[in-house]
């Protein structure tokens, strides 16, 4: 058994009030805390966060001690304390798809990139691309990725599924990085497998002097209102989604989708993307599409 001080240390960073809830239904698993008592302790515990962590933890530290160690950085540590800020902004730009933005990723962004780009170029250093049209080099399973601000961003994404379909659970079925480089692109396409896909965006890389639609996320679905314009019978045409660095955007799997060739010379594009369901699904990703890595996990 650890004592109090020692366990707070270890597991601050671990349990902020974002996870509160799901740390406080452990306890009640394994405890059988009663709801009366467990709502006390919750409603107290920004007057005192160590007293709070050890009330819930406590009894669970020699169990605890033989779990693994998770490594977090600072920065993400206090970032994950607001998985959905109470201030963030959902903007629908049709029924059925929305785009928020996360101003607090700065800390993280520089280090995410380095991260991919690393990555990027030992897949790159193999030989190249099959294609041009296959949206870069894509670098899979976000939760599996060693570096500070992909977990947070694992945890928003399924939220943001949550929030826009309404569904209480969330299960990833397929999570990469897209790191295109100048001549990448993707073109039309929909995920069978998934019911919501989400895209995040983390750097748009370099802008072009003349071609504002270089690099850029569309949709072109002939079922969607936001694709006829005017009259909304003669003029079709792709949507562009205003999307920046920082920008989420989550739609349904089955709208058909396209990136634009980037352009950029010395900056790479990058963004993360998700297929999700509400339940697992049968299979494997991989089965569909041999690129796919194996998730280490």
């Amino acid at each position: 058994m650890i004592d109090k001080a020692g366990l707070v240390r270890v597991y601050a960073p671990l349990y902020n009030p974002a996870t509160l809830m799901q740390t406080l239904a452990l306890a009640k698993v394994v405890e059988g805390c009663h709801d009366s008592a467990t709502r006390g302790v919750a409603g107290n515990y920004r007057e005192n966060y160590d007293d709070y962590l050890w009330s819930i933890l406590g009894p669970l530290s020699e169990f605890i001690t033989r779990l693994p160690m998770t490594t977090i950085s600072t920065e993400e540590a206090s970032l994950e304390r607001e998985i959905w800020p109470d201030d963030l902004i959902v903007r629908n730009v049709d029924s059925t798809i929305a785009t928020t933005m996360f101003r607090d990723m700065g800390n993280l962004t520089g280090g995410l990139i380095k991260y991919l780009v690393e990555r990027e170029q030992k897949v790159r250093a193999d030989g190249p691309l099959e294609s041009a049209g296959v949206g870069g080099t894509k670098i899979y399973h976000v939760d599996s990725w060693a570096v500070p601000g992909a977990k947070l961003l694992d945890e928003r994404a399924q939220q943001f599924f949550r929030r826009s379909t309404g569904n209480a659970t969330s299960v990833v079925d397929l999570s990469w990085a897209n790191v295109y480089r100048a001549g990448d692109y993707i073109l039309p396409h929909v995920h069978r497998r998934s019911t919501g896909s989400v895209v995040f965006v983390l750097t748009l890389g370099n802008q072009h002097d003349t071609d504002s639609a270089q690099g850029r996320f569309g949709i072109t679905d002939a079922r969607l209102p936001l694709c006829w314009h005017e009259d909304q019978v003669n003029q079709f045409a792709p949507c562009f989604p205003p999307l920046q660095a920082g920008s989420m955007i989550c739609f349904p799997s089955s709208v058909l989708h396209f990136v634009t060739p980037y352009r950029g010379e010395s900056k790479p594009r990058i963004t993360i993307s998700w297929n999700i369901n509400a339940q697992l699904v049968a299979g494997r990703p991989g089965d569909e599409d041999a690129t796919i890595t194996t998730h280490s996990g």
